[in-house]
């Protein structure tokens, strides 16, 4: 690229004919004649051209060769590097000016200056090594080169999103304090020098370098100076003291330390535990390329990869269970365990618990003393006592030490290293028997102690001192019988303060239970349980139980089963592991197919239970070695529209393959090849556009189309597994293999197969089988990565996104629903259940058991919205269809409707709100069809029955809708009371607003219970009947009369001209609709005001 300006414009032309970084000797020469350019590649002319404007003088005072200090400022962003290569003969003529810049460049000419790194005489064949990839904070290479001890130059590349990471470190030979090294800390690069005469530490970037875009860096050293180069941006540095040359011992590290290895205490990286994870290459010393692939290689180094490929977004798949805190990683995510009661990559382990009864302790001796300037230090504890040792540390030469403590309830930190005590205070009511996680950060004299994540304080140590040296560790108590404690302690300063009793006060050590001792990355707690740590670390406190059984634990469910706590038991949900049973760990129904022919079993939808879903959910678990080009596992389809869900095979490859009305989608695992006859998992999950799908253990594949999409499968009507139904009533594409566990949205359709479901229909060559043989070893909970999670839905309000079950402070396990249930069946009612009438997308009751003899809880209760909720338009026939309707009449004051039917014990029953769409006074406005409103919900009262009488109280509810449709009820004091019995008389009170419900004329199906009781519940409608009937006949009468009313005015008036208004023609045309179809509606769901027109009257019938 030649790029030419002389003030009026720039000329600016690309060499394209060929590439020129092959390795190869290359002449190019630039020619100028006033305006006039040409240019001439290994004596070819390449290029002509002249710059624009009348200028013809190229004024200059500066002449850079081979790059600049800031390339990329000066190129104005097209430039981002310097020239790395070989260059001779480089000349500059201009007029009678002749300079030979590589000449006066060797000999050191006044003209010229040198920056940077080179060498003249010395150009050799250019070998650029290959990128490679850190992939775990132990992956090390050594490289066999000691750094020059006078002067040197480094210079790499690197790339990474983690703010914590050695890259470089070479020690001194035995006798001698000198190294070198290189460390990234929160972000910023730094280098950690000493040459024998005293460290130094200098922050190398002024702006952080994490931010996943690669670096270059270059170190220049030159006896006491030298300088740090940044992508071009300089950082001079001088060491201490008199040494002027390194003494190393002739080995550089990358990535990682040696095992074993104590780096020096300004190298914090090293104390707090951190490795290097990200890309690195172009890695030269002195001139000479390091060739990392090739060292790893020959170094058999595990954890390294030759590429470097951007980083991928790995926290969205929210991967850290149990409510731990996900950070992005370079191409992994990173799980804070420290809070939960769990550990491992995923905090997916249960945490080794440790009780203490006030005698107990656990003492740790490090293999060698540590000497550090920075820790990062966590504990979980809970206890009833106001006092006692949480942990502390102790020097056996120094009296360095920083101890942990609780005083009246509150978290004590006590830190003296050797200049003087500071003491900080946090939290309150610590004794609570709960648990708690108390956090320490110290780097130099700054420290901080932190209660729970959210209670912070921060302090200064007293003095210069900033080396805490430790030998031991102890915890809950000292040892006894030595002189540990009262190096620890002062037992009358510390020990018990703010205890409530004199028997206390004499309690220092810990009584209670602690989790997750984790001191600068290495978790005591669990290395204890270990062979290798046994000998250094002592513990006379006793190792926990897991927990009792009737409580969640990693262990509770086989093969990712989901673990659901209930109030006193638990509960395992196989929908996803394709496996039943108690605990999933039975095998499931399954069938083989197309042995002899296709097969295919259909389950199909009843016309009043299609629903329309948000969210769908997959699972199947199957064996196959087709060698067909596609074949179907299961097809979804819709009853009045496109909207499909596959699964198919395609080369022996599984893709899931949806689409909710726009374009398909398809998503698969390319990596994997399932066709080999092994039993396979499949898990697919969608919400909305967005999804997911998983191979057995294989990385979770997702998907998150771009631009607007719709989300919504309206009307499911039939689920075919084995292949797919043609047109022709054939079967397409069809499956030869075995599949079992099936489970689609909570159905298990091969279970209803198995019992001869009247919804199932089997067609062709299927037949029963077992799976036993295709059975791998058993996976369970606590091996296996996280389950497949859902993916986010953007589109609607309406949809949850939840976690797994997460670990609470009691120890216990809360549990979410993954998704809303988005199955909208009619069938009759029960005691908590609600019915509303109108197109749902979304109704769901979540319920909490109760123990005996506490309070009734009210129902948790979702509603859609009708149309409003669906992103596509909504029609006849879609979803599922009306299913009661109780008209009222307009009163001005809701009355009370009193049935008794037999009497009962004392239940309360929840009142009947009534809501419709806002109409305001157009009835243009108020339709049922898509776009026109809001069908009303309808709740009918259905009672609880609890086990004592309760005084009867006031209770009354106010319906309060929201801008999406979904009401609420707002509660003031109490439920009306109800009396019932088994055998006695029931008072039902029915609550009407002043609102009139059209009237369904809707013929239920044949075999429908259409008397005046609902499902059993005591509800009686006859008197309501009668009044609407009696409503209905006025209303048509007075409609009648006003039509006949005009015909006669019409007919008596004259054929005289008059104004019509035809904007009000148009009105609805004008209206602005939304992406799906709707009209746009005000927030309470009604249209927009119209401006009223005074000379036009129109009447509508």
């Amino acid at each position: 690229m030649v790029s030419v300006n002389l003030g009026a414009g720039e000329f600016q032309h690309p060499v394209l004919t060929e590439k020129y970084n092959d390795n190869q000797w290359h002449h190019v020469v630039v020619e100028r004649r006033s305006r006039e350019i040409a240019i001439l590649v290994d004596g070819l002319l390449q290029q002509t051209g002249a710059t624009t404007g009348v200028f013809s003088m190229l004024s200059s005072n500066v002449l850079y060769v081979g790059g600049s200090a800031n390339t990329f400022k000066l190129t104005q962003g097209k430039v981002n590097s310097n020239f790395r290569g070989c260059l001779k003969k480089v000349t500059y003529k201009a007029d009678s000016i002749s300079l030979d810049i590589t000449e006066l460049a060797r000999t050191k000419h006044d003209l010229i200056n040198i920056k940077g790194d080179v060498l003249f005489d010395k150009c050799e064949n250019l070998v650029h090594s290959t990128p490679v990839t850190f992939a775990t904070p132990e992956s090390m290479v050594k490289v066999p080169y000691a750094l020059a001890q006078k002067s040197g130059v480094i210079t790499f590349q690197f790339q990474t999103n983690e703010r914590n990471g050695l890259l470089m470190y070479s020690g001194s030979v035995q006798g001698s304090s000198d190294f070198f090294g290189l460390e990234l800390l929160e972000g910023y690069l730094y280098l950690v020098l000493d040459l024998g005469s005293g460290a130094i530490k200098i922050q190398a970037s002024t702006l952080m370098v994490t931010d996943g875009l690669p670096h270059k860096v270059m170190v220049t050293y030159n006896g006491k100076q030298g300088k740090v180069s940044v992508d071009g941006v300089e950082v001079e540095y001088t060491t201490k003291g008199n040494s002027e040359q390194l003494d190393l011992d002739g080995t550089l590290y990358i990535g990682a330390a040696a095992e074993g290895s104590q780096l020096p205490r300004e190298m914090w990286v090293g104390s707090l535990g951190y490795g290097y994870v990200g890309c690195m290459q172009d890695v030269f010393i002195d001139g000479k390329v390091k060739d990392l692939s090739k060292f790893a290689e020959e170094q058999e180094i595990h954890g390294m990869t030759q590429e470097c490929h951007p980083t991928r977004h790995q926290c969205t798949a929210r991967p850290c269970l149990h409510d731990g805190i996900c950070t992005e990683g370079w191409n992994r995510f990173l799980c804070d365990c420290s809070a939960t009661g769990y550990f491992g990559p995923s905090c997916n382990e249960a945490a080794t618990t440790l009780s203490f009864n006030g005698e107990q302790y656990v003492k740790i001796s490090l293999p060698q003393e540590s000497r550090a300037e920075a820790e990062d230090i966590s504990l979980r504890f809970k206890t009833r006592r106001q006092g006692g040792l949480l942990f502390a540390t102790l020097s056996q030469k120094t009296s360095d030490k920083m101890v942990l403590t609780l005083e009246g309830g509150r978290a004590r930190l006590d830190v003296n290293l050797g200049s003087g005590s500071t003491t900080l205070y946090v939290g309150s009511g610590l004794s609570d028997d709960q648990w708690h996680t108390v956090h320490i950060r110290r780097r130099l004299t700054n420290i901080q102690l932190r209660v729970d994540r959210d209670i912070v304080e921060n302090g200064k140590l007293v003095g210069a001192a900033t080396l805490l040296r430790v030998n031991n560790l102890y915890l809950g108590s000292y040892t006894s019988g030595t002189e540990d404690g009262s190096k620890i302690l002062d037992i009358d300063a510390i020990a018990a303060g703010g205890m409530q009793s004199d028997e206390e006060s004499r309690h220092s050590n810990f009584a209670g239970q602690m989790q997750q001792f984790i001191f600068n990355k290495k978790p005591y707690f669990e290395l204890a349980q270990t062979e290798a740590m046994s000998s250094f670390i002592e513990v006379t406190a006793d190792f926990a139980d897991t927990g009792p059984d009737a409580t969640c634990s990693p262990n509770s469910c086989d093969n990712r089963g989901r673990c659901v706590q209930n109030w006193d038991t638990y509960v395992c949900n196989c929908d996803m592991t394709s496996f039943s049973g108690a605990r999933c760990n039975e095998e499931s129904i399954a069938y083989r197919f197309g042995d002899s022919r296709p097969g295919l079993i259909m389950f199909t939808y009843p016309e009043s239970e299609r629903p329309d879903t948000q969210t769908d959910h997959l699972a199947v678990g199957f064996s196959t070695t087709t060698n067909q080009e596609r074949t179907t596992l299961l097809q979804v389809i819709s009853g009045n529209s496109n909207d499909f869900v596959e699964l198919e095979l395609v080369n022996g490859i599984i893709f899931a393959l949806y689409n909710m009305g726009t374009i398909p989608h398809p998503i698969g695992d390319t990596f994997t090849k399932v066709n080999d006859g092994k039993y396979h998992i499949v898990r697919f999950t969608r919400a909305g556009a967005n999804s997911t799908i998983q191979v057995d253990d294989e990385p979770i594949q997702t998907k998150h189309p771009p631009g607007a999409q719709l989300g919504v499968f309206n009307n499911q009507a039939q689920i075919y597994v084995g292949g797919k139904m043609g047109r022709d009533g054939s079967i397409e594409a069809p499956f030869k293999g075995t599949m079992a566990g099936l489970v689609f949205n909570g159905k298990r359709v091969l279970d209803l197969a198995e019992s001869n479901d009247a919804k199932i229909t089997i067609l062709g060559d299927v037949e029963k089988t077992n799976i036993t043989s295709l059975l791998p070893v058993k996976i369970t909970q606590a091996t296996s990565q996280p389950a497949i999670s859902t993916p986010p839905y953007s589109k609607s309000k309406n949809v949850q996104s939840t976690s797994p079950m997460k670990a609470t402070s009691t120890g216990s396990i809360e549990t979410t629903t993954a998704v809303p249930d988005t199955t909208t069946v009619k069938k009759p009612l029960t005691t908590k259940q609600v019915i509303t009438t109108k197109r749902m997308t979304t109704i769901t009751s979540i319920e909490q058991t109760t123990p005996y003899g506490s309070h009734t809880t009210d129902d948790i209760v979702f509603t859609g919205s009708g149309c409003s909720s669906d992103d596509e338009d909504c029609t006849n026939g879609s979803g599922s269809t009306d299913d009661i309707v109780i008209p009222t009449v307009e009163v001005s004051t809701p009355p009370i409707l009193e049935v008794v039917t037999s009497r009962k014990p004392h239940s309360t029953t929840t009142p009947l709100p009534v809501t419709t769409s806002d109409c305001k006074e157009d009835e243009e406005d108020c339709g049922s069809g898509s776009g026109e409103g809001t069908t009303p919900d309808i709740f009918l009262p259905v009672p609880e029955v609890t086990p004592e009488t309760t005084s009867p109280t006031e209770k009354t509810h106010q319906p309060e809708t929201s801008s999406a449709g979904i009401q609420s009820t707002k509660s003031t004091t109490a439920n009306p009371v109800v009396d019932t019995s088994l055998d006695g008389l029931t008072k039902t009170v029915i609550y009407e607003t002043s609102r009139t419900v059209p009237v369904s004329t809707k013929t239920p199906p044949e075999g429908e219970n259409t008397g005046q009781t609902l499902g059993g519940g005591g509800i009686h409608l006859g008197g309501m009947n009668i009044a609407v009937i009696i409503g209905i006949i006025v209303g048509v009468l007075v409609a009648l009369l006003i039509l006949i009313f005009i015909i006669y005015k019409v007919k008596k008036r004259s054929n005289g001209s008059y104004k019509i208004d035809e904007s009000k023609n148009y009105a609805d045309v004008k209206q602005p609709l939304q992406a799906n179809g709707d009209k746009t509606h005000h927030v309470n769901g009604s249209s927009p005001a119209k401006t009223k027109k005074g000379d036009v009257k129109e009447w509508y019938v």
